[in-house]
């Protein structure tokens, strides 16, 4: 692996096959401690790592930024309603 930033840069690895995913080509491989994964075949070409570079500042889309929020927003209300209680507890005094 020679892409610097990728938490297995300089590891070896057994490739095992090949596939797509989203429309990035990426191979099948075995580490070393038997970890099965896929990894993007352009993460282990040199001319494709040398190009990489870090940039000081994000840029993200407001429209993405609000995608995110929403999904954000609708992940915690489905959180929330698993394990909110089936029924009301018992009122003080009541008798269940």
């Amino acid at each position: 692996m020679v892409y610097p930033w990728h938490p297995l840069a300089g590891q070896e690895f057994v490739v095992c096959g090949g596939t797509s995913h989203a429309g990035v080509a990426c191979y099948h491989v075995t580490l070393a401690d038997g970890t099965r994964t896929a990894l993007p075949i352009w993460m282990t070409e040199r001319a494709a790592a040398e190009r990489a570079e870090l940039h000081d500042g994000g840029r993200v889309s407001v429209s993405a930024l609000v995608a995110l929020r929403s999904l954000v927003d609708e992940v915690r209300e489905a959180w929330t309603r698993s394990v909110a209680p089936t029924s009301a507890p018992p009122v003080s005094g009541e008798i269940p």
